[in-house]
């Protein structure tokens, strides 16, 4: 037995060519404009993030950034300076 190569002829192209290149254009097409739309958005999101983190800057450095806790309020405030007044002569209020 010898080997022998035997050579085919390559099959003929299912997809009229012409066909094939516009869908693989259209492809392309598809994808540019998909990664325009998220560079846009990745644009505005940096953007957004600039105003949070200026806006945390200036809570911060203005003395308006809460530490975690609820905000007492004035009727509070005019309770506990009324109690600590009292404390001690039996009449704190509760």
């Amino acid at each position: 037995m010898t080997d022998e190569k035997i050579q085919e002829d390559p099959p003929p192209p299912t997809e009229d060519i012409e066909a094939e290149v516009e869908r693989r254009q259209e492809l392309v097409l598809k994808a540019n404009e998909a990664a325009e739309r998220l560079e846009k958005a990745n644009a505005q999101m940096l953007e957004s993030l600039a105003r949070q983190e200026k806006m945390i800057v200036e809570q911060k450095l203005g003395g308006k950034a809460d530490a975690g806790h609820t905000p007492v309020s004035e009727e509070d405030k005019e309770k506990e300076a009324a109690n600590k007044f009292l404390e001690g002569t039996g009449l704190a209020l509760e």
